[in-house]
């Protein structure tokens, strides 16, 4: 209420226009952001089209890859036989370690002397396959041809130590991933199709539950640990586990998984694609057993342009995937963004990730996430960033502000009541953004039962004006944006003839294709405070058309004068160094003799004012 004593209906946040928008016609055109600020039109994202001479990536293009805390990069060499590094900072890469140095950086002691014995590297020269970076700084790279785990102290440095897999134990490491309790994750899709496993190792790296049945060793001849110039030792029977299942017939079964990641909440994700298949799955483990399963078969058809004109062009089939948790997420809550890479290698996309408990929830982002000359390696994920990689640079992915939008949609179904027969609508106020290129076209329809409504004409009303600031005192909708190119803010227009006690509502939102309005907040004001009846003699009124006309010219002086009152009538606001706007507080300071630091922030001014 005004100082006039006008009343106004408020419409603000989701709550009010979430459900005006699921019941437009136009929905699908129309969408409530918090993020960006309000009710507009529908942002989607372009595709990033494909040049008929790149091929699609496959698995065989995926390699280990992994950051640090300190920024630096390890991924594995396409001969798999060499792990590169890319020191922080620089552009230049080169080799942190290869296989054919393992025999000469693990010098034997003398045969004579007490001490930890040498690791032994295999006969062999492996392949390596799958890495990653735990928590404690350790680096851990997959073996195949012997399988094992080659383990880097990356604080301490030296040779790795190289743990043996059991022969009678099969494991192939595809991909790795490590938690924030220094545990590793690995992706073991088997030497066939259909025997997949998933391992987990815990911070000493031993297998650890979840796993599948122990097999039974026998007993083995070492030299592990022996007297000097004695005999080597007999290691008794014992068990080993064979990690969890993935093939058919498994409770666990994902027919071809291609990465695995591990959430804060010790739950963990299997990223499918399947060979013929137009699109991706993703599993999530809870406790050794599948608890979701989100198909990407038209995931991205709310979010994509033009995805309905072909045939699974919402479809997606991801070549790899990271999770980047949200900005003040709790340890252990299972919330960010979770991001897939299309298998064309030339665009990315950000999912809102959700998950507690049982449930588990996948929301496509309107983010357009461009990649060019993507080498296939893999997502890896850094500080607030993740990166791809290009060559042998890694770079993060960009977000370009480059959404598609309809040209027009309707916002339609506000209806309101004016408590009483007859009701003079005033005034309508929004808070919006409203580009250049962009309008809001408002129309508006009155009568006296609701059930009328529908049988009156629509009217068009005047176009909106921006104001200088809002009509309410010391109110500032978008403290955030101060210029946006002077198009944020208040805007005002003067309801011409909006006569009844049920008034309705709709407004005509009109973009360019490249931004679009955005409207925050919707103020009408009834009834009308008029001038003309209030403050002039009754002569003013005798030709009803020349009245109309005084009294529609006279209301805007009314918002002019009422605006200026409202704000002397919240005059002691201003005294206060709670509520006063922050550009009032040197003004405020200036009363007590003190002059503000202008390297304060408006907390710390407000902190030193009030003592």
């Amino acid at each position: 209420m005004d100082v006039n004593g006008t009343r106004f209906h408020l419409l603000q946040g989701e709550r009010d226009f979430a459900p005006l928008v699921e019941a437009s016609v136009d929905a699908d055109d129309l969408e409530w952001s918090e993020s960006r600020g309000g009710v507009g039109l529908r942002g989607r994202i372009p595709r990033f089209p494909r040049r008929a001479a790149e091929p699609r990536l496959s698995v065989s293009d995926r390699r280990g890859a992994d950051r640090d805390r300190y920024g630096n990069f390890y991924w594995i060499a396409p001969d798999q036989r060499s792990i590169r590094l890319l020191p922080a900072g620089s552009e230049t890469a080169g080799d942190f370690w290869t296989v054919a140095e393992w025999n000469t950086s693990c010098p034997a002691p003398p045969e004579d002397v007490f001490a930890p014995v040498a690791p032994r590297p295999p006969a062999s020269n492996p392949e390596l396959r799958g890495l990653a970076v735990t928590r404690h700084h350790y680096l851990v790279v997959g073996t195949l041809e012997p399988a094992g785990l080659l383990v880097f102290d990356l604080h301490s440095g030296g040779p790795p130590e190289w743990q043996p897999w059991p022969a009678a134990v099969p494991i192939a490491p595809f991909d790795m991933s490590a938690d924030g309790a220094g545990e590793t994750w690995i992706l073991d899709r088997g030497p066939l199709p259909g025997e997949s496993r998933v391992w987990r190792l815990n911070r000493h790296f031993c297998v650890a539950p979840p796993a599948g049945e122990p097999l039974a060793l026998e007993p083995q001849v070492t030299d592990e640990f022996a007297p000097v110039g004695g005999l080597a030792r007999t290691r008794p029977e014992r068990s080993f586990p064979t990690g969890l299942p993935l093939g058919s017939g498994s409770p666990t079964h994902v027919a071809e998984p291609v990465a695995i990641e591990v959430l804060p909440d010790g739950s963990v994700l299997l990223l499918e694609t399947e060979r013929g298949l137009g699109h991706s799955r993703i599993h999530r483990l809870v406790a050794g057993e599948i608890a979701n399963v989100v198909s990407l078969a038209g995931a991205l058809s709310d979010v994509l342009e033009d995805s309905s004109h072909a045939a699974g062009a919402a479809d997606l089939r991801a070549h790899d995937f990271e999770f980047l948790p949200a900005h003040g997420a709790t340890p252990g809550e299972a919330r960010g963004t979770l991001y897939l890479i299309a298998d064309d290698g030339n665009q990315a996309f950000a999912f809102d990730l959700d998950a507690r408990g049982d449930q588990f929830r996948l929301t496509p982002g309107q983010r357009y996430l461009p990649v060019r000359r993507f080498s296939g390696k893999g997502l890896v994920a850094g500080g607030c960033e993740v990166f791809y990689d290009s060559d042998e640079l890694w770079l993060p992915l960009a977000e370009q502000p480059r959404l598609r939008y309809p040209p027009l949609a309707t916002l339609a179904g506000i209806l309101l009541d004016g408590k009483q027969p007859g009701c003079r609508w005033h005034r309508l106020l929004l808070d919006a953004c409203i580009p250049e290129g962009c309008s809001v076209r408002v129309e508006s329809r009155a009568a006296e039962a609701p059930e009328l409504l529908p049988l009156t004409e629509w009217a068009v009303e005047p176009d909106l004006v921006l104001r200088r600031r809002s009509e309410v005192p010391l109110h500032q909708p978008f403290p955030e944006e101060r210029d946006n190119a002077g198009r944020s803010g208040t805007w005002e227009l003067l309801l011409q003839d909006a006569s009844g006690q049920h008034f309705e509502l709709r407004l005509i939102l009109h973009g360019n294709r490249r931004s679009t309005p955005r409207v925050r907040a919707l103020r009408v004001y009834y009834p009308r405070f008029s001038y003309l009846n209030e403050y002039l003699p009754t002569i003013y009124q005798e030709e009803p058309r020349s009245a109309h006309f005084l009294d529609r010219f006279l209301a805007n002086v009314e918002g002019l004068y009422t605006s200026i009152e409202g704000r002397i009538e919240h005059a002691e606001a201003l005294f206060d160094a709670r509520t006063a706007p922050p550009e009032s507080l040197d003004w405020l300071a200036g009363w007590l003799g003190s002059v503000l630091d202008p390297t304060w922030d408006a907390a710390r001014r407000r902190l030193f004012i009030a003592h």
